[in-house]
């Protein structure tokens, strides 16, 4: 994914006040991303015109710098991986608070978080993967396609275990390396290094300590 000098400007506090409406964060997240420079003004389709509405008016709301172009790179990527689905995706599960970390604490096993993470996207990106002709209809599960390993791998399981660490609640930091073990390992230069030299990872938890093993002796 590339980086946008306009997200900088795009506030977590700009986005709470949308929270409820779930059009308008997708014309923030989409917009910001530099995705709707994609849509022409002109588009015969009434939900991408509007988007491109709702994002003019939000930034002139907030103040913000409009993104610049980018050019996306989806080269082999699987369709389901696509930035367009991946930011719908977020906007979805941030407008049903999905991501939530005071419930995260309240969750206890892993199929229970995984639910947290099961909602599908409807219209539009129901029969869409980009801006344009229409696919088959596909049922899009977020806990699934958005990946939900390296949310986990990221995000969940770090904040977690640093709050166990913080609050002295090692419940919350085994809870966290358990999770990380329910996933399978990551496939990345790093760990296929590590195999080479005979250290093969079980599970993200594995793959996790090896990368920084590799910091580690890397650090001067």
């Amino acid at each position: 994914m590339p980086l946008n000098n306009g997200l900088s400007t795009l506030s977590l506090q700009s986005i709470a006040h949308h929270r409820d409406n779930l059009f308008q964060l997708e014309a923030f997240f989409l917009g910001h991303a530099g995705l709707l420079n994609e849509v022409k003004e002109n588009a015969n389709n009434d939900y991408l015109m509007r988007l491109k509405s709702e994002y003019t008016y939000l930034i002139t709301k907030f103040k913000l710098s409009p993104a610049k172009y980018i050019k996306w790179n989806i080269l082999r990527l699987r369709p389901s991986n696509f930035p367009h689905i991946r930011l719908v995706q977020l906007a979805l599960l941030y407008h049903l608070r999905a991501i939530n970390f005071a419930e995260v604490l309240e969750i206890s096993t892993f199929e229970q978080l995984k639910e947290r993470f099961i909602v599908s996207l409807q219209g539009y990106w129901l029969t869409h993967y980009l801006f344009g002709e229409a696919q088959k209809p596909n049922e899009k599960k977020s806990y699934r396609m958005v990946l939900l390993g390296l949310i986990i791998i990221n995000t969940i399981a770090p904040m977690l275990f640093s709050y166990g660490k913080y609050r002295g609640n090692e419940r919350y930091c085994e809870r966290a390396l358990e999770w990380l073990e329910q996933l399978k390992p990551e496939n990345n230069n790093v760990v296929r290094m590590w195999k080479e030299c005979g250290l093969k990872a079980k599970n993200a938890a594995d793959t996790q300590a090896l990368m920084q093993l590799k910091n580690v002796l890397l650090r001067p």
